[in-house]
């Protein structure tokens, strides 16, 4: 039995929102049908629990503003967020600063190359990559490290790297909240072997 909403669970079924057949969400959703019936819930909650909602209790109970860095080109939400308020909504119900938002990628690294400030070690080294672009040698993002969204894509993806240079944090991921018992049912490695 599915306890997932009917959108997403008819569009796992390759079903367009009204239920009718649709050959490119069959196509394009095929290989996560399994999921549906499955004894794990899937949905899009995570970074509300397990990041927003205790950042907004905190921001409320301390009165602080949050600064985070976030950018515009990074989503639609995030590009729309800035052209709607810029990098200051000081005057917004939920008062937020992103002085970044206008920055991109490049800047930021060149910022870093130019000032040498000190950066988070799991970023690696700083040097040109295709076409004149910076890169880094590490992760290019972290964002949550506990995230699995796009784990399946990478050939060596977060959680292996993660096992590497942070175990602590891998084990209480994969053994204590158990998602090593999810990669095993997605048949996704994850550092185990």
């Amino acid at each position: 039995m599915s306890l997932g909403k009917k959108w997403a669970t008819n569009r796992l079924k390759g079903l367009n929102t009204d239920g009718s057949y649709s050959k490119y969400k069959e196509s394009m959703y095929k290989r996560w049908t399994f999921l549906v019936d499955s004894k794990f819930k899937i949905s899009d909650k995570c970074c509300a629990v397990i990041k927003e909602r205790p950042l907004d209790k905190w921001y409320k109970e301390t009165g602080n503003v949050p600064i985070i860095g976030t950018l515009a080109s990074e989503s639609i939400r995030r590009r729309n967020a800035w052209l709607t308020t810029g990098c200051n909504a000081f005057e917004a119900k939920k008062k937020i600063s992103k002085p970044l938002s206008f920055w991109t990628h490049d800047d930021i690294l060149n910022y870093l190359r130019i000032y040498n400030i000190p950066y988070a070690s799991v970023y690696g080294d700083i040097i040109e990559g295709k076409k004149g672009k910076l890169q880094t040698t590490g992760e290019k993002r972290t964002g949550c490290s506990l995230c699995m969204i796009g784990c399946h894509l990478d050939k060596t993806n977060r959680y292996q790297r993660l096992k590497q240079t942070h175990p602590e944090i891998w084990d209480y991921g994969i053994n204590s909240l158990g998602l090593g018992e999810f990669f095993d049912f997605i048949k996704v490695e994850y550092g185990n072997g």
